[in-house]
């Protein structure tokens, strides 16, 4: 008797095999689809059917070992596509289950936007960054869906050019089918999506890094072009084309990336000078590339002063963190909410293990990497690919960005930074695991050291995707918006009587008069109603009367979501209770409150 399968009796297993694996998405597709969301989620986790979650497991884990385990490269292929879908239909969750909307703050005045371009009242030239309205805008002409749901399909599609790209990045470094492997399930990880500036809601700059693997996969496949390859002018030209295009998405992305670039012009300029080999004359250098990135940039942003003005800020504040003259403390948002997660009986050791440990162990490996390019023993392992060392000096010179950010005290927005380095970090990661791999194989034997990928890769996704969307497991809210909420908040705009303000929980309904009336609009309803005065003398708190808006969204994020931080249960009830406050409108997930001011005796009402 046989001791192994023939391989006709492999094929057969292999085929049964992916045939459970995209049987089993396709069920978690129907099931997710006949369980639509009936009102606001706190959690997609929770609210989300768990058979829905047992089939893109099953679905993954069967992509992840037959990927790994085949010698067919059909088999591989198949594997490898349901990997990538199975990571699609994870992120359209929202889409597939009926969402009206998902994303607050920034991604509603995005929804507006686009809405003002489709009805020509916007030129896009009027945004700093049109990119991601445009595309939306795009979807929802060739499909027919509403602006909305096409912003969430445009989402999907940014994240498809990052699970596309990101493989063909370590294809490109390392040559291999092993490569597309370990790339695949590197990008499956979303590393560049923190929750803390970069989301998998519609938001410019998420979107925008994303949409930028494009640029790197170029940047990389053009420098490992040698100077007399008949494709290296298409590259090039491919190149400033995509960085012209990353312009659009985010202006601010672009600046990030051309000190990446120089980065990069730097390594090569040092590298061309000490190197006592001529070998990398014959391949391309960037310094064109970042000469026109800049121009555009300098062209595109001259009309707007966003981006001075921020400038500005960080420099000036950094300098005050230097000279110790700054009243505020670098890193003011982080110690915030580390103050705030303390108070609700969280740990900052667990936030930061659910939301960065696995970006950890891929700087980790990315760090060892790029000091292997340098010593002899990687020299002999095989990581000597002067891509990895461009990628490593990109990804160095945007530190110290992270680090001015930081101590320029700019909100969050050295997580935007941190997004791209991420960026940078998964392709050098999956390399670093690649060729780990290969080094390991050469020393003991692939049988034994598939086995020891795989669970890296499944622990790995485990923790990765069970934090990808925001819920109380992270402390954090859900973006979603409902059909009652959209409406609710439509009906009070269109009935508000004169110049009557409106007021909500943290902060008032101004984003959504962005989303439904059009973007950057107005930002007086942006007053917060203290939890205090939910109780009592709410008249005596405005100057003027006010519509106050309290939403199922305020009540499930402060009680479930913050632990009751600042709101408590009883709050929401109370408001309701109180003399002088009427309850003018409610549908269940939207109740307005009118809040006439509280007068003198013979004062007459405004």
């Amino acid at each position: 008797m046989a001791l192994t399968d023939r391989p006709a009796d492999r094929h057969q297993k292999t085929e049964v095999t992916l045939a459970i694996g995209y049987a089993a998405l396709a069920v978690a597709i129907v099931l997710a689809r006949l369980n639509p969301a009936t009102g606001h989620e706190v959690s997609i986790y929770t609210a989300t059917p768990p058979g829905v979650w047992v089939g893109v497991a099953i679905a993954l884990l069967i992509a992840l070992f037959v990927a790994l385990y085949a010698d067919s490269g059909r088999f591989r292929a198949l594997a490898l596509g349901l990997a990538g879908l199975s990571g699609v239909v994870f992120v359209s969750l929202p889409v597939i289950r009926g969402y009206r909307f998902y994303g607050l703050y920034d991604s509603l005045t995005h929804l507006g936007w686009a809405n003002d371009i489709a009805s020509g009242a916007l030129e896009p030239t009027g945004l700093i960054y049109p990119g991601i309205h445009l595309v939306s805008l795009f979807i929802a002409t060739v499909t027919g869906f509403a602006t909305s749901t096409a912003m969430l399909l445009m989402v999907v599609c940014m994240f498809t050019v990052f699970l596309v790209f990101v493989p063909l990045c370590v294809w490109t470094i390392v040559p291999g089918r092993d490569a597309l492997v370990v790339g695949t399930f590197s990008a499956l990880l979303l590393l560049p999506i923190t929750h803390m500036s970069t989301h998998v809601n519609p938001h410019t700059m998420s979107q925008a890094i994303l949409f930028s693997t494009l640029l790197v996969f170029l940047l990389v496949r053009f420098l490992a072009t040698p100077n007399d390859s008949p494709a290296l002018a298409p590259l090039s030209l491919l190149l400033a084309l995509v960085a012209g295009v990353v312009v659009v998405f985010h202006p601010q992305l672009s600046v990030h990336l051309l000190v990446a670039f120089i980065g990069i012009c730097a390594f090569q300029l040092l590298y061309r000078i000490v190197a006592s080999s001529r070998a990398l004359h014959i391949y391309p250098t960037v310094y064109g590339h970042t000469v026109f990135l800049t121009g555009v940039f300098v062209l595109w942003s001259a009309n707007h002063d966003l981006f001075s003005g921020i400038a500005t800020q960080a420099a000036s504040s950094a300098i005050a963190f230097i000279l110790g003259t700054g009243t505020q403390q670098a890193g003011a948002s982080i110690a915030s909410q580390g103050s705030s997660l303390l108070a609700i009986g969280g740990s900052l050791g667990v936030v930061f293990f659910k939301l960065f440990f696995v970006s950890l162990v891929f700087c980790v490996l990315s760090f060892g990497l790029f000091l292997a390019t340098f010593s002899s023993w990687g020299k002999r392992a095989g990581y000597t690919s002067t891509q990895i060392q461009y990628l490593s000096a990109g990804l160095g010179a945007l530190f110290p960005v992270f680090v001015f950010y930081y101590i320029g005290t700019l909100s969050e927005m050295y997580f935007r930074v941190f997004g791209l380095m991420m960026l940078f970090v998964t392709i050098l990661g999956a390399v670093a695991i690649t060729v780990g791999a290969r080094g390991l194989t050469n020393r003991f034997s692939r049988r034994s050291i598939k086995p020891l990928v795989a669970g890296v890769f499944v622990v790995l996704l485990a923790l990765a995707l069970v934090a990808a969307f925001p819920s109380p497991y992270v402390y954090q809210q859900s973006p979603h918006v409902t059909q009652q909420q959209m409406h609710g908040h439509a009906l009070a705009f269109e009935n508000q009587e004169g110049d009557t303000r409106f007021a909500g929980v943290r902060q008032g309904p101004y984003r959504y008069v962005d989303a439904i009336e059009g973007g950057g609009r107005t930002s007086e309803h942006s007053e917060q109603v203290p939890a205090e005065r939910m109780h009592d003398d709410l008249p005596a708190y405005f100057e003027g009367d006010r519509y106050v808006v309290v939403t199922e969204v305020d009540e499930q994020r402060e009680v479930e979501a913050y632990h009751e931080l600042r709101y408590a249960e009883e709050d929401f009830a109370a408001i309701e209770a109180q003399e002088g406050v009427h309850n003018v409108q409610s549908n269940g997930e939207f109740d307005l409150y009118m809040v006439p001011a509280q007068r003198e005796a013979n004062e007459p009402p405004a």
